[in-house]
């Protein structure tokens, strides 16, 4: 699919950078049209979810990492020998290619299986999970985990079953999806441990034994990965963040969230733990992005991470979402949305599979 760019001309920005509105466009019709209806249903959240899905699908080369994944979909199947990177994605990967007609289509397909996730997830929602769904997590993550880091998508998708898992009282399930999700990428331990923090105790002796017992499993993966994680951790202390103000588009729209908790109508004990836990995580991921790239990697985990946390913190609580946590989720969404357009356009052509200008690999046929 790297010829696409060659057979087909390539038109002017103009025309080809209005396929991400449509899709959040889409969103903020169906939050507008359900408002007005009060329509509580999933219809128009799967109809987006359909909207995201065929985008993300019928790509040809774009998405910063398309091309890296294509070529590591070779490798799996040409003699591969497994070098560290997460069980779960590799088995996948295997899986796709024995199935499709080429790598090509196998990569594009990740992209099905992480919305299948999330209709999954849609099916069992109540309704504070389809307003954090329609108003944040989608305009923040469907065209980047979909689309680029679709390791970490995965994990995302399963991070997001386990806590509607605990929603409904199912803790060992709950279980089985977060650990799923560490094995399609493995950073996904620090957002699993942060929501952990979130709705324990920290000063009981139960939640003390159980944080230990992650830290440990941890440790035991470390020990017995090491090679792969020291590679990983000598990549982000070579490299900084490009600028200044990297992790800008991320610390605001989660200071927005943090607000809106302080403002909203959860009991004051869970607003002070929330803030505090969201408040240090955020600023040290801030602070060390100073010397090391990993600081925005830790600001990607935590921003699902926080609102998460918020939306298990109103489900214990038995509480609705409150009009001012719902305006502080719709900017939110639509400032990591405007930013994340931006980059789009600020990289228009630019590597071996930009996001801008956006074409379909239908376009080969």
């Amino acid at each position: 699919m790297h010829d696409v760019a060659d057979q087909c001309n390539r038109p002017g920005p103009d025309s080809y950078t209005m396929i991400y509105l449509l899709g959040w466009f889409t969103l903020y019709l169906s939050w507008f049209v359900q408002s007005a209806t009060r329509y509580r249903g999933r219809f128009f959240l799967l109809f987006c979810l359909l909207v995201f899905g065929g985008i993300s699908f019928f790509r040809a080369d774009v998405g910063t990492d398309t091309a890296s994944y294509e070529s590591m979909f070779l490798d799996f199947i040409n003699e591969y020998q497994w070098n560290g990177l997460e069980p779960a994605f590799v088995l996948l990967a295997l899986f796709l290619s024995g199935v499709m007609p080429s790598v090509e289509i196998a990569v594009r397909a990740v992209s099905l299986v992480f919305f299948g996730f999330l209709v999954w997830f849609l099916y069992r929602s109540d309704n504070n999970e389809r307003i954090l769904l329609l108003l944040y997590l989608l305009p923040v993550f469907a065209y980047q985990y979909s689309m680029n880091t679709l390791r970490a998508g995965l994990a995302f998708s399963f991070i997001l079953l386990a806590t509607q898992e605990l929603r409904q009282g199912k803790e060992k399930s709950a279980i089985i999806f977060g650990l799923s999700g560490v094995f399609f990428h493995y950073s996904a331990i620090i957002s699993i441990i942060y929501i952990f923090l979130s709705i324990r105790s920290w000063f009981k002796f139960l939640n003390i034994f159980w944080a230990a017992i992650i830290l440990m499993l941890v440790g035991t993966a470390y020990i017995f990965n090491q090679d792969y994680f020291l590679s990983k951790f000598a990549l982000y202390t070579e490299y900084v963040a490009p600028s200044p103000l990297s992790g800008l588009s991320i610390v605001f729209p989660l200071a927005l969230i943090l607000v809106g908790v302080l403002f909203g109508r959860l009991p004051k004990k869970e607003k002070i733990k929330l803030f505090v836990l969201g408040f240090l995580g955020i600023s040290s991921s801030w602070l060390l992005i100073r010397f090391s790239y990993a600081g925005l990697r830790f600001l990607d985990l935590f921003a699902y991470a926080v609102p998460l946390s918020v939306l298990m913190a109103y489900a214990r609580c038995r509480l609705s979402f409150d009009r001012v946590l719902i305006g502080s989720l719709f900017l939110a969404g639509v400032l990591s949305s405007a930013a994340a357009y931006y980059r789009f356009t600020a990289d228009y052509t630019v590597g071996s599979s930009p996001w801008l200008p956006y074409q379909t690999w239908l376009q080969l046929f």
